[in-house]
């Protein structure tokens, strides 16, 4: 693709989801099914309801593992490799999310993206070695950039999951000291909907908050599209530094424009723990070897289009919709008729 199609691309995908993590604050766009499970006396089923969080997020999960594929065999690694390492971090991290969750806000239905990054920071950079040593291919600092980078994209499109849900959420907008607020005026967003987590755990519904889903999707997605732009050009170590240091310094930062809870701290867990991820981060890219890398497109696409990608993309999507997507917080009773007027 031309650099230049490449960019404005980009720029047109930012834009998107911009506008999508705003259309999403709806109270419309929260549940997306309900799963009648048990009939009661009455006739109404209770049910189970599927969320546009949870296909939003499993969505977010395979599109961070289509582009590890694809960075990770451009760079020269075996898909070999880069399916075992999406396997092992997925593996650590998707139950990480609930478990860091549990320890730092004592809530057992909660995920953390936050928690589950951390503790992705010590365990990816071993797996990118292992992958290395059993299968060769591209140098372990090389994979690693690929695999920061894809973390990158996904987090920022798993953002439009916490609009949808309304978690994540950020501080009223005439709680800020000017000019603060008046910059955030014209940019806030509301969320309806007395199901949203925006809502029930604050009581939020309406009120022009600060749009820390949007802001976070839009600097991943920029911080993105720098990472692998410098990833082609062969600078494995300044990928590092936009897919494993620069979203951990944004989310020190916003955490400050956040009003949803996050533990009793005033300098909470999760900006210690990006903090301190951040300088592993540089630490790692200072310690690897200096290495020559170029990026070969054609088999990038080729690793995501091969029968063993396809089949991994698919089934990342339907266990992260499965562990993601059933609500443990809402519940439906569903009434079901027949419409006699069409029969």
């Amino acid at each position: 693709m031309n650099a230049w199609l490449w960019r404005l691309a980009a720029v047109a995908v930012v834009g998107l989801v911009w506008w999508a993590s705003r259309v999403l604050a709806g109270a419309r766009w929260q549940v997306a099914a309900c799963i009648p499970v048990r009939q009661h006396a009455d006739g109404t089923w209770e049910a189970v309801n599927l969320t546009w969080y949870g296909i939003l997020s499993a969505g977010a999960y395979t599109l961070a593992v289509a582009i590890a594929l694809a960075l990770g065999a451009g760079l020269g690694a075996s898909l070999e490799a880069m399916l075992a390492m999406a396997a092992v971090v997925l593996a650590v991290c998707m139950p990480a999310s609930r478990l860091v969750a549990w320890l730092v806000e004592g809530k057992r239905a909660t995920l953390t993206v936050g928690g589950a990054v951390f503790v992705a920071l010590w365990v990816t950079p071993a797996v990118a070695w292992m992958a290395q040593t059993w299968w060769g291919g591209a140098p372990w600092p090389s994979t690693l950039a690929a695999v920061a980078v894809a973390y990158t994209v996904g987090e920022g499109f798993g953002r439009l999951a916490c609009s949808s849900f309304g978690c994540c959420y950020g501080r009223p907008v005439a709680s800020l000291p000017a000019p603060w607020n008046r910059w955030m005026a014209p940019i806030a967003v509301r969320f309806w909907g007395p199901t949203k987590k925006v809502a029930y755990a604050s009581g939020l519904e309406g009120v022009p908050l600060v749009p820390i889903q949007g802001m976070t999707a839009v600097v991943h997605g920029l911080v993105a599209w720098g990472g692998i732009e410098a990833l082609v050009d062969g600078h494995v170590g300044l990928a590092l530094v936009f897919g494993g240091v620069l979203p951990l310094l944004w989310r020190v930062a916003s955490e400050f424009l956040r009003a949803d809870y996050r533990g009793e701290a005033r300098f909470s867990a999760y900006q210690r723990m990006a903090l301190v991820g951040a300088a592993w981060v540089l630490l790692v890219a200072w310690w690897a070897p200096t290495i020559a890398v170029s990026f070969d497109a054609g088999t990038a696409g080729e690793a995501v289009r091969s029968p063993a990608g396809l089949a991994t993309l698919a089934l990342v999507f339907a266990v992260s919709l499965i562990y993601t997507g059933i609500s443990q917080v809402t519940a439906a009773r569903v009434s079901l008729c027949v419409r006699l007027e069409r029969i």
